[in-house]
């Protein structure tokens, strides 16, 4: 990653703004509306219903410790803790363009905290074990597991796990491991 790239994610505002670009970029392409992934590449990479090399954008498949039940679960509970709720029409809570917008939404709940002067050390703490539980298991998981011959899906895993890394990293810097984090 670059330098510049590096500096830009150090502060809330310009994570968000990541988070969020990430976020669109994993749902399917509208009819009339350029993503970055064409809508032919981005089902042979991302709808395993309709290619056998495409990965799942799905933490399910990839977090084998804890029941799908169980799992939407915890992040239904996330969400609803910082007061979001979801509507029918939704991707499920474990979808990637899911996580990375709730990821925008911490990251813009700091960014408001800073400005009123207000700790953002819990805000912190959770963004730190939402991507330590949820979203680093997913980017992961995809990335270890992609076959697809699609070199834009390629680059925006690697570009989102890169950006999960480094914002996971800062967080331990910052806030500290976490209980259920292992040095």
């Amino acid at each position: 990653m670059s330098e510049e790239f590096t500096l830009d994610m150090k502060t809330a505002h310009s994570r968000s703004l990541i988070f969020g670009r990430l976020a669109q970029a994993f749902v399917y392409p509208e009819k009339g509306v350029e993503g970055l992934l064409a809508a032919v590449d981005y089902t042979v990479a991302f709808d395993p219903a309709a290619s056998e090399l495409a990965s799942s954008l799905r933490e399910y498949t990839y977090a084998t410790n804890i029941h799908s039940t169980s799992l939407n679960e915890e992040l239904l509970r996330f969400y609803h803790f910082f007061g979001l709720n979801r509507s029918p029409s939704a991707l499920m809570p474990d979808h990637i363009a899911i996580e990375l917008e709730f990821m925008q939404f911490l990251s813009v709940l700091e960014c408001r905290a800073a400005e009123r002067g207000e700790d953002v050390t819990p805000i912190k703490k959770a963004q730190r074990d939402f991507l330590h539980r949820h979203l680093s298991v997913l980017a992961h998981g995809i990335a270890s597991e992609f076959k697809a011959d699609v070199p834009d899906a390629i680059a925006l895993i690697e570009m989102t796990t890169e950006v999960i890394d480094v914002a996971l990293m800062r967080l331990h810097e910052e806030v500290g491991l976490g209980g259920d984090v292992a040095a």
